[in-house]
C-alpha cells in the first residue's frame, strides 16, 4: 500500500466522524427549533463542512498526483515534470487557503457560539470577550495579506525555478 493510499483512508474517515457530528448537530438544531431557528454559527458550520470537505477533496488528489518525487526530478527536470510541479504547487496553494478559511471559520463559529453564553458575564469579561474576537479577525487579515505580498507576484509561488532564488 502506498502512503497516499493510507493517507486517503484515513482522511476520509475523520472526515465521516466530523461531518457526522456537524450534520448530527445541525439536525438536532433543526428538530428542536425548526428550519427558522437556525442561527448564524450553524450556518457557520455548515461553510465549514464544505470548506473541510474541498479541502480533503484537494489534499487527496494532491498526494495521488505528486506521488514520491525523486533527486533527478529538481536536478533535470522534464517539461512534463515541470508541468507536474507546477500543477502540485497550484493546489497545494489552493489547499492552504482552503485550510486557512476552515481554520478562521471555525473559530468564528466558536465566537458565535460563546457570544450567547456571555450575556450573562460581567462587563469587563464581555470586553476581553470582544477583545480577542477582534484580535482574531486582525490576524485573519494579517495572515492573509502575509500569504499573498510575502512572494510577489503571487505566480512566483508556483514558477520553477523560483522569481526569488
Amino acid at each position: 500500500m502506498q502512503w497516499f493510499d493510507s493517507f486517503k483512508i484515513e482522511s476520509w474517515t475523520l472526515y465521516s466522524v466530523a461531518a457526522s457530528v456537524a450534520l448530527t448537530r445541525i439536525g438536532l438544531r433543526i428538530w428542536h427549533l425548526g428550519i427558522k431557528g437556525l442561527q448564524l454559527d450553524d450556518y457557520g458550520m455548515v461553510i465549514a463542512l464544505l470548506l473541510y470537505s474541498t479541502l480533503l477533496v484537494l489534499d487527496n488528489h494532491l498526494a495521488a498526483s505528486t506521488g514520491v518525487y525523486t533527486d533527478s526530478i529538481f536536478t533535470d527536470p522534464t517539461p512534463q515534470d515541470i508541468r507536474n510541479l507546477v500543477s502540485a504547487a497550484k493546489l497545494l496553494v489552493g489547499s492552504e487557503q482552503v485550510m486557512q478559511l476552515l481554520t478562521y471559520s471555525l473559530k468564528g463559529c466558536v465566537f458565535l457560539m460563546y457570544s450567547r453564553l456571555r450575556i450573562a458575564l460581567k462587563q469587563d469579561i464581555q470586553k476581553s470577550f470582544n477583545t480577542v474576537a477582534i484580535y482574531t479577525f486582525l490576524c485573519y487579515v494579517g495572515t492573509t495579506v502575509a500569504f499573498w505580498t510575502l512572494c510577489y507576484p503571487p505566480s512566483g509561488y508556483w514558477t520553477l525555478p523560483p522569481p526569488n532564488g
